[in-house]
């Protein structure tokens, strides 16, 4: 599609047909970009029906390749939606980890870090700080922590077994 329509139908993205010709043009597209990088069905529709609900809620600005600025979007929301889920999913594997121990197997594992473990574990699982909050704290990168934070998780997992 050219800038020209695509920007019209932007523009008027409120009206049906403007709406639906858009859809049809970029829903299949979409989904096929997320599809072959991501090789996920479900974060693709996700990501094109987000696409389409933000186009309804603001007002874009003119813009020049519209091809480019699909797959800009579509590939940084897919990018976020891993993120998120990566975190879930770390947070589900230390549940899981522990959920196998008693409370008192696990704080008896936590005495055996030395000082600077035990308290960014306890600042992460027992007061409820994320990461990034930490490493401030502390003085880390985001980055330093998280690989910290994980052999961490490790060694504990270790002490329990």
């Amino acid at each position: 599609m050219k800038s020209k329509e695509f920007n019209e139908l932007i523009k008027n993205i409120h009206n049906k047909s403007c709406f639906e010709k858009l859809y049809k043009e970029y829903y299949p597209i979409i989904v096929k970009f997320i599809v072959r990088h991501f090789n996920d069905v479900n974060l693709a529709k996700d990501i094109a029906h987000d696409i389409f609900t933000d186009f309804l809620k603001r007002e874009i600005d003119y813009i020049e390749n519209p091809n480019a600025y699909i797959f800009t979007a579509a590939n940084n929301l897919a990018l976020k939606y891993k993120k998120r889920s990566q975190k879930f999913v770390e947070i589900t594997e230390i549940h899981s980890i522990f959920e196998a121990y008693d409370k008192t197997e696990i704080n008896f594992a936590i005495q055996k870090l030395d000082i600077e473990e035990r308290d960014i574990i306890e600042l992460k699982w027992l007061f409820g700080y994320s990461l990034k909050e930490i490493a401030k704290m502390k003085g880390y990168s985001l980055f330093a922590l998280q690989k910290r934070h994980q052999r961490i998780l490790k060694k504990l997992n270790n002490f329990l077994k």
